[in-house]
C-alpha cells in the first residue's frame, strides 16, 4: 500500500542534445509519479539508511540501477526485535537536483497471513522505485522505518503516514464484511448470493464510521474489497463449498478465530 506526499519538480532543459520519455503508468499503490525528461548517465545512486535507536527492522540496501533518473532499488529487511512483526511502513526519502530536492513517501505492508509474517531473525527483501521519472538527476535515496505493529498488537514508531489508523479501518471492514456476506449465505439461495457480491457494496460504505478519519474510511473500503475479492475467487474456483471456506478463514494475522 503506498501513501502519496509530492513536491512540484521543474523540467530539466539543456542546449544538447534532448530525448523525452513518456512515461506510461502501471498498477500500484505509489507515492510517486511524474513525467519527465530522462539523459543516460553512469553517476552512482546513494541509497542510505537512516540511523534510528531502537529500532526494530534493520533496513539494507542490496542494489540499485544506474538509471538517475528514475532509479530502481532494493533492500532487505531483518527482524532483530524479539516480537514478531505483522505489519510495517518504510519511509522513502529522495532527494534530486542541484538544489537536493526532497520528494517523501512510504510504503505500507500488511503481512496478513502467519506464512508471511516476520518472525525474529527473520529477513525479507522488498524492491522499490522505478514509478517515478525526476526532472534531475537523483542524488540519493534515505529509508526508515516509519511504523512496526507486533504480532501481540504492540507497535514502534512514529508512525507518519497513520498506518496504525489505516489498519483498524481495514480489519473493521473486513470484519464486517465477513459478518455480512455470512449472513447474506445464509438467508439467501447461492444464485442470489452471487449477484449481490458487488452490488452490496453501497449497504458498507452507509455503515462506516462517519466519526472517522479519511484515513481510516480508506482502510474499511479497502478491507471490505479484500474480502469481496476472496468469495468472488471462491465462487468462480470452487462455488459454494469455497465461498464457505472463504468466510471461515481470518481476514489477517490480528484475528483469532478457528477454522471449522
Amino acid at each position: 500500500m503506498r501513501i502519496i506526499q509530492n513536491k512540484k519538480t521543474k523540467v530539466l532543459a539543456t542546449t544538447c542534445l534532448m530525448i523525452i520519455f513518456g512515461i506510461i503508468s502501471g498498477w500500484s499503490w505509489t507515492y510517486f509519479s511524474k513525467n519527465g525528461i530522462s539523459f543516460a548517465s553512469t553517476k552512482p545512486i546513494h541509497i542510505t539508511v537512516k540511523n534510528q535507536e531502537g529500532v526494530p527492522l534493520l533496513i539494507s540496501a542490496t542494489h540499485t540501477d544506474s538509471n538517475v533518473f528514475k532509479p530502481r532499488y532494493g533492500y532487505s529487511l531483518t527482524n532483530v526485535s524479539d516480537k514478531t512483526i505483522r505489519a510495517f511502513t518504510i519511509q522513502e526519502d529522495v532527494f534530486f537536483g542541484s538544489k537536493n530536492a526532497q520528494q517523501s513517501g512510504a510504503v505500507f505492508k500488511n503481512l496478513s497471513s502467519e506464512t508471511n509474517v516476520l518472525r525474529p531473525n527473520a529477513s525479507r527483501h522488498e524492491n522499490a522505485g522505478g514509478n517515478t521519472k525526476y526532472s534531475e538527476e537523483v542524488n540519493e535515496i534515505v529509508l526508515s522505518v516509519d511504523f512496526v505493529e507486533f504480532n501481540d498488537g504492540t507497535t514502534w514508531g512514529v508512525d507518519k503516514y497513520n498506518s496504525a489508523e489505516r489498519l483498524a479501518g481495514y480489519r473493521a471492514g473486513a470484519k464486517m464484511a465477513l459478518e455480512w456476506f455470512s449472513q447474506k449465505l445464509e438467508a439467501k439461495s447461492f444464485e442470489a448470493f452471487t449477484n449481490e457480491i458487488d452490488a452490496d457494496a453501497v449497504n458498507f460504505a452507509l455503515q462506516a464510521d462517519k466519526s472517522k478519519s479519511s484515513t481510516w474510511k480508506d482502510g474499511f473500503e479497502y478491507g471490505v474489497g479484500i474480502i469481496r475479492n476472496r468469495l468472488k475467487k471462491a465462487i468462480k474456483e470452487e462455488g459454494l463449498k469455497g465461498v464457505k471456506e472463504a468466510l471461515q478463514k481470518p481476514f489477517d494475522t490480528s484475528e483469532r478465530r478457528q477454522e471449522k
